[in-house]
């Protein structure tokens, strides 16, 4: 941030797609938590005010004002309640409780477990992903929660990012991506 250090955790996805006998990038996105990084810009006082035009500018330049009006959506309306529901999420799955984990998602919700993989739907993910998870460094913006992913199975365990997509109105999850090796 241009000589004020800010410590940002973050998700990046690169979803690739070979093209031509070439990897290219169909997708990238990065996820952290705008309300933090700002938190922390401000409590440096006047010392960021160079630091947030700056970033206003350079914003505006590369992508517009859909593109600040996309950075600030990652305020959201969630709130800590999107990183419950994720929590309820781990705990039901790890204790195999389908009817507790079913209501966590909206109807015709999807899941992707691993991403690539035919979709599945959450009555049907235990026949798909066995196994126990563990989730660490949970980050929400706007109505979206990542967490990075550790998933065993025996004999295997894997590491990778799940994507929990939340409808806005019953803050409920709509969309489940799980990215692992």
């Amino acid at each position: 941030m241009k000589g004020l250090p800010v410590s940002v955790p973050m998700h990046l996805l690169y979803e690739l797609v070979e093209e031509k006998e070439q990897l290219k990038i169909r997708r990238l996105a990065a996820h952290w938590e705008l309300m933090p990084m700002m938190s922390l810009l401000m409590s440096e006082g006047l010392n960021a005010l160079p630091v947030l035009t700056s970033m206003s500018a350079r914003m505006m330049k590369h992508q517009g004002l859909s593109g600040a009006i996309g950075f600030t959506s990652g305020l959201g309306k969630l709130g800590n309640q999107g990183k419950e529901t994720v929590e309820k999420f781990l705990q039901s799955f790890n204790d195999k409780n389908q009817s507790s984990l079913s209501h966590l998602f909206c109807d015709g919700a999807v899941i992707h477990a691993p991403y690539g993989e035919i979709e599945t739907t959450p009555s049907e993910i235990f026949a798909k992903v066995c196994g126990t998870l563990s989730f660490s460094k949970l980050l929400l913006a706007g109505s979206t929660v990542t967490a990075t992913v550790a998933y065993k199975t025996e004999g295997d365990n894997k590491q990778g990012v799940a994507i929990f997509e939340f409808d806005r109105n019953s803050k409920n999850i709509n969309r489940l991506t799980f990215y692992y090796e």
